[in-house]
């Protein structure tokens, strides 16, 4: 039995949060490279475009939530 507060998750359930979390971290990786593509067509023009704003504030709260999502694991 697993002490109070200590997560007592099956290998099976493991493994999945493992994948899953390679997952996001393959999605985070395709993220960076839009976020250098936002980057590069700025330099290129010297402007924002309109939903670039949006579309980093929007990150910013996804990488948040992720942050805090993981240091809620008891990994």
């Amino acid at each position: 039995m697993a002490a109070p507060g200590v997560a007592s998750e099956t290998a099976s359930e493991r493994r999945d949060l493992v994948a899953q979390l390679f997952a996001i971290e393959r999605a985070l990786g395709k993220v960076g490279a839009n976020v250098n593509q936002i980057a590069k067509a700025t330099n290129a023009t010297g402007e924002w475009q309109p939903e670039t704003k949006a579309t980093l504030d929007y990150l910013r709260r996804v990488v948040q939530r992720l942050d805090a999502t993981i240091d809620g694991l008891a990994l």
